[in-house]
Formats: C-alpha cells, structure tokens, sequence
C-alpha cells in the first residue's frame, strides 16, 4: 500500500515507483538519496514477495499486464 497524499487516484491506476528517471519516473538512485542510503540497500530491501519484471524497454506494456494478471509469478 501507497500513500499518494491528496493526489486524485482510482484503483486499477498505475502508480510506478522505481521506473526510468529518463521519463522523469522514480529511480533506484533518487530513492536512495530520499532515503540517505545507498542504491543497493534499496533494490535489496525490496520484499521477496514483489514481482521482479524487467522490460529492457522492449514492451512494458505487456510486462505491466503480466503483473497486473500474476502471469509474471509464474
């Protein structure tokens, strides 16, 4: 669970919270400094339980499906 503060939200939306900060999405890096740790500590202290998807740029939307769908799980 997120807490987004006041920002008008629905359920289903998605809400990216490690993503590319090219496309001025949250990196590994900006959540390290918010933190005052290091980028390692957070990628590792990330829960067992949350699917790992990785794009490489080729089709997120289909990897976005597939965790929305438990297919990436499996």
């Amino acid at each position: 669970m997120v807490d987004v503060g006041d920002v008008p939200i629905e359920v289903g939306e998605v809400a990216t919270l490690l993503g590319d900060p090219a496309r001025g999405e949250p990196g590994v890096g900006e959540w390290a400094l918010a933190l005052d740790s290091i980028d390692y500590e957070v990628t590792c202290g990330l829960s067992p339980r949350l699917p790992r998807v990785h794009c490489h740029g080729s089709r997120p939307e289909q990897a976005r499906r597939q965790v929305l769908t438990g297919e990436a799980l499996g």
